[in-house]
């Protein structure tokens, strides 16, 4: 498949379906080893884990920043033929995030109790979190090398071979799990063990992949310049300082969601988690835009980005439509999934309203999100940062502000305020840039300088 050249909506649908498939087996993995451990070691155990995926996820949000740092330049590089970037820029980031992760999980593994103190983590959890923690973070820097190896596959138009290595891994560590717990009595130590080994393998297949492309790829056609690895970097901080924002909102939303009591969160939990999992053919739409769109630009082929970005509006339009649909018909029938209300009154009747009133939100988060992956997929990475911050005071300070007055009704209020705001502000900064970029020509010294 070619994006340059194939046509825009065969690029995108081939494009989309492993990256969507790859994020629905991603969550599918979640949901086993969460059964796993719970089941066959306990609610304490399953804590354990929980609280130290925590920690660890915090830590991973320089390991996605390096990825889609590296995914936006070497796709603009695709569409430019100056495959140099790619190759050298693969061997930059190789050796700086192979530091970074040293650096990281050094530091963390030794400050681990430190860490766990400041999350207030229980002391009787401290022996089994800790030894997840100390084994998951000793292994991290296979996630950290196989995330660049990934973000240049996808940049190269191959999301299929990342469907397979996800799928592969996913399948890897779920059985490993299961068999260092059930039949070896490993206890946490064997999850940890299990996710280690499974991103160890995912790293040497991309690792493999990678390594084939790039023999494939031509002979240089324009001189690499310096500061390759700092325009990578330019990418890879906002959009980390985006996920750390993402995080830090969501544990003060959090927080107010707990003072209305445990019923009220439990179903906060529900309708979050629900949702996640609807939108997650959104996601990979909008990635998949986004990565097309960094190329086109690369190329200079304004119109393609256009008609794609109309093509994958109609789609996104569609599929949230029809799941708005689902969700209000019968929003009890899905909340009982996971909910049950003879249990949990207060928190299935609030899940049930919130699910409800959050589908007139869910036509903007995937405009928002379509917008926003255009401004990453354009560079645009200030904007694309500010688009989210803006959300997050709209939501998160609505909600606190009118929770005393309007209580629970106060989160699905603030919710689709600070999305109708974040959609109008992403589609106006887009066709700004668009319209700018189209009607300038861009000299290849202007970026590559």
């Amino acid at each position: 498949m070619d994006m340059l050249k194939d046509s825009c909506k065969k690029s995108l649908v081939v494009f989309s379906i492993p990256m969507i498939l790859s994020l629905l087996t991603q969550q599918f993995y979640n949901i086993c080893d969460t059964l796993i451990v719970g089941r066959l070691l306990g609610a304490d155990m399953l804590s354990a884990v929980g609280n130290a995926g925590t920690i660890i996820n915090i830590t991973t949000i320089v390991c996605g920043g390096f990825e889609l740092g590296g995914q936006m330049l070497f796709s603009e590089a695709v569409g430019r033929k100056n495959y140099g970037v790619i190759k050298k820029g693969v061997c930059q980031m190789l050796i700086f995030s192979t530091f970074t992760a040293v650096l990281i999980s050094t530091g963390a593994i030794f400050f681990r109790n430190e860490i766990f103190s400041a999350i207030r983590l229980p002391e009787e959890l401290y022996a089994a979190t800790g030894r997840y923690f100390v084994l998951y973070m000793a292994g991290i820097l296979f996630l950290f090398l196989q995330s660049i190896s990934n973000s240049a596959i996808l940049a190269m138009g191959d999301s299929k071979s990342i469907l397979i290595l996800s799928a592969a891994s996913s399948v890897i560590n779920i059985v490993l799990d299961y068999c260092f717990i059930r039949f070896w009595g490993m206890g946490t130590e064997g999850a940890a063990l299990a996710s280690v080994i499974a991103q160890m393998a995912g790293m040497t297949g991309s690792g493999y992949i990678l390594r084939k492309r790039l023999k494939t790829l031509p002979e240089d056609q324009e001189p690499v310049s310096k500061g390759l690895l700092m325009r990578i970097l330019g990418i890879s901080i906002p959009s980390m300082f985006q996920q750390f924002a993402l995080t830090f909102g969501g544990a003060l939303m959090q927080t107010l969601i707990n003072s209305f009591g445990t019923e009220i969160s439990n179903g906060y939990v529900v309708v979050q988690g629900v949702t996640s999992f609807g939108l997650m053919p959104v996601i990979g739409l909008a990635q998949s835009l986004s990565v097309f769109g960094s190329a086109n630009r690369g190329a200079m082929q304004y119109k393609r980005i256009g008609e794609a970005t109309r093509f994958v509006m109609v789609l996104t339009i569609g599929y949230i439509v029809i799941m708005d649909a689902v969700f209000l018909w019968k929003p009890g029938s899905v909340v009982s999934l996971f909910l049950k209300e003879a249990e949990c009154p207060e928190g299935f009747l609030f899940a049930c309203h919130y699910l409800s009133y959050s589908v007139l939100a869910y036509l903007l988060t995937g405009v928002e999100y379509l917008m926003e992956s255009l401004l990453r997929g354009f560079g645009r990475m200030k904007l694309f940062l500010m688009t989210t911050l803006v959300f997050l005071v709209l939501n998160i300070g609505l909600a606190w502000i009118l929770a005393e007055i309007l209580g629970t009704n106060a989160i699905w209020i603030s919710n689709m305020t600070g999305r109708l705001a974040v959609a109008i502000l992403s589609s106006a900064l887009m066709v700004y840039v668009y319209c700018k970029e189209k009607k300038i020509y861009i000299d290849k010294s202007l970026i590559y300088e």
